[in-house]
């Protein structure tokens, strides 16, 4: 592809060079004259305000791009001051194409930030980001990965109580405790208990996805013990009974 207007630079130094300029236009980058300028021979993991330029192409959703750096020798695993990388700028930014393309490239997903928060805690930060968790899943990402707070991803999916519930159903730990000792119950009921309607109904939904789930688990393992001819534990039947399972339905 011819970029109209682009004049070669005449070494390795001012590729480079342009390359910090591009980044630092922000929004206004242009992610064709970056891969070019790369091609060049600009450094491909240049940084200029925290970003690379495979960073804003992972946070714009540039899947193409993504994959076009990679292969011109960006790091996909290159982290900035802040420890994020390119996995954390797309998946913060709901950008399923990009996130993809990461993974498609063997990506780390278990990176973590200099918070040691990993690219799935990120994710479910933002409401509504269920399509980019759902991959991140299916890479394998940890569920009970800590930060340097002592919670996993789960405890921050409470924004969203579909995506705990997805969370929940693929098998992240219930009953962990933060630093603070406090369960992701008693995290949420602290980050959303407020007196609107909208915050009484959101934890209420919360309570319910968990007290859903709780059944769900026990009435397996009553079932998996039937299926192996064992008697259920004491355990299982606290739990059973914790959770307002009956036995006869």
């Amino acid at each position: 592809m011819v970029l109209i207007g682009y004049k070669k630079p005449e070494n390795a130094a001012e590729a480079t060079e342009r390359l910090r300029y591009q980044i630092r236009l922000n929004h206004a980058i242009n992610l064709l004259v970056c891969r070019q300028l790369i091609r060049d021979g600009a450094d491909p993991n240049t940084v200029e305000g925290g970003m690379t330029a495979l960073m804003w192409a992972a946070q714009h959703d540039n899947a193409g791009v993504v994959k076009n750096l990679v292969a011109l020798g960006a790091d996909p695993d290159f982290k900035n001051h802040a420890g994020r990388t390119a996995m954390i700028r797309a998946v913060r930014s709901g950008a399923v194409g990009a996130v993809q393309a990461l993974l498609d490239v063997k990506v780390d997903v278990n990176a973590c930030d200099n918070h040691k928060k990993t690219a799935l805690m990120h994710a479910a930060c933002v409401a509504g980001n269920s399509l980019v968790i759902d991959l991140l899943l299916e890479a394998a990402a940890d569920l009970e990965m800590k930060n340097r707070s002592g919670r996993t991803a789960l405890y921050y999916a409470t924004k969203d109580s579909y995506v705990t519930k997805k969370l929940l159903e693929a098998g992240a730990n219930m009953d962990v405790r933060d630093v603070a000792d406090l369960t992701v119950l008693e995290y949420a009921s602290d980050e959303y208990g407020g007196d609107t309607p909208e915050d009484k109904k959101h934890l209420a939904n919360l309570t319910s996805v968990f007290k859903e789930e709780e059944i769900r688990r026990t009435t397996k393992a009553f079932q998996d013990a039937a299926a192996k001819g064992t008697s259920t534990s004491r355990r299982v039947i606290r739990r059973a009974v914790k959770a307002g399972y009956n036995a006869g339905q």
